[in-house]
């Protein structure tokens, strides 16, 4: 394992894709962290559970999501789990992203099951903030 293979494992890259977006009335507890990037997921569709959305893997999906990149301290990636009720409400996993330069970054997504989902509103567009 490489130097920059360890630094990035103690890291907690996450990506949102909902309420805790720039603009999303969650966003405060993401604190004083800027956005690493703003990008469109492909492999997730996006459904509605009213006032907030979840996501599914959906190698299958048509539209991407739209998501920010977010590197945060350990306090807040514990807030994060809390407000997501991980692991009894959303599961988590690490997926790989690259950013505009190339590097590939691994990066926590809270994320459902399709099964789970599969009656609730798709969001057609992938980008919550615009829906709401």
């Amino acid at each position: 394992m490489t130097n920059n293979q360890a630094s990035q494992q103690e890291k907690n890259y996450v990506l949102v894709y909902g309420t805790l977006r720039k603009g999303g009335y969650n966003h405060g507890l993401m604190g004083e962290v800027e956005i690493l990037a703003n990008l469109k997921l492909a492999g997730f569709s996006m459904v509605s559970l009213g006032s907030y959305p979840a996501v599914y893997m959906n190698n299958q999906a048509d539209k991407a999501i739209h998501a920010e990149l977010y590197l945060v301290d350990e306090a807040t990636f514990a807030r994060l789990d809390q407000l997501e009720g991980y692991p009894d409400f959303y599961n988590r996993s690490q997926i790989e992203v690259k950013l505009a330069n190339g590097q590939p970054i691994k990066a926590w997504i809270y994320h459902m099951s399709q099964e789970e989902l599969s009656d609730k509103e798709p969001v057609e567009e992938g980008d919550w903030l615009a829906k709401s």
